[in-house]
């Protein structure tokens, strides 16, 4: 024998439905229009049940506002910390690279000077140094064709092209620097709003499949327990009254 209390919600209306006996189809309007007046006039007022799906879906959803809210801001929080951190070690490791590098220009200048004077004094110990007698108002004679072609200006040449490696190398190590930040940066940035979808839609799954099934449960139960006797004894009226509920299809 089929049970009042056991028909079901429609979804897409909230609303209880029956089963129409002239047609044999789901009926919305059947308990209000059919079932609820039959049951009025033998005594009984048992309304159909009904769960508003909308206010439950939006009740759930501020219940959990809070907690999402602040799991939102912790993920961004990491995301800003990842990124900091990143803007950190750059401006570490760029300190650093600079510091090295004016270390090893120091030493490069140094050495350059102790290049040149030991080749200005094999020049000189040779008697190639100086092309030139002093003349009146110079300090000293000019240096030698032969020792500028020769000698001088290729150490020149070398040593300029040693500095420009050691300048090149830190540029570099810069730009290399410079685009694993700007890299990393980006990640932080494209990762962020995939934490967040996934946060959301965490939270709208527990949404529709935890707190709004629950809502209902609850609701059917108060149902149950506040006419569930009413609808007992309904089915259990003499056979008049079982009568009257088979024409309407309930028994």
């Amino acid at each position: 024998m089929a049970q009042i209390s056991k028909f079901d919600i429609n979804p897409a209306t909230g609303r209880q439905y029956g089963i129409n006996p002239a047609t044999g189809v789901q009926d919305d309007n059947y308990w209000a229009q059919v079932v609820e007046p039959g049951l009025k006039s033998m005594g009984y007022n048992i309304p159909g049940f009904t769960f508003d799906y909308g206010q439950a879906e939006a009740e759930a959803r501020e219940k959990l506002r809070p907690y999402y809210e602040q799991k939102l801001r912790d993920a961004q929080g990491d995301v800003e910390r990842a990124k900091r951190l990143i803007e950190e070690d750059y401006a570490i490791g760029k300190r650093y690279a600079q510091e090295d590098t004016t270390t090893e220009l120091a030493a490069d200048t140094q050495l350059a000077k102790q290049e040149t004077q030991v080749a200005t004094e094999g020049l000189n110990k040779r008697g190639l140094l100086f092309g030139e007698i002093p003349t009146a108002g110079q300090s000293a004679a000019p240096y030698s064709q032969f020792a500028q072609m020769s000698e001088l200006n290729p150490l020149a040449e070398k040593q300029s092209q040693r500095k420009m490696a050691i300048e090149r190398a830190l540029a570099r190590q810069e730009e290399v620097a410079g685009l694993t930040r700007k890299r990393g940066i980006e990640e932080q940035n494209i990762q962020f709003p995939r934490q967040e979808q996934a946060i959301l839609e965490e939270k709208e799954q527990k949404v529709q499949e935890q707190f709004v099934p629950q809502a209902y449960e609850r609701a059917r139960a108060r149902y149950d327990a506040t006419y569930g006797e009413s609808q007992r004894q309904a089915v259990e009226r003499p056979v008049e009254t079982m009568n009257y509920l088979k024409e309407l299809g309930w028994a």
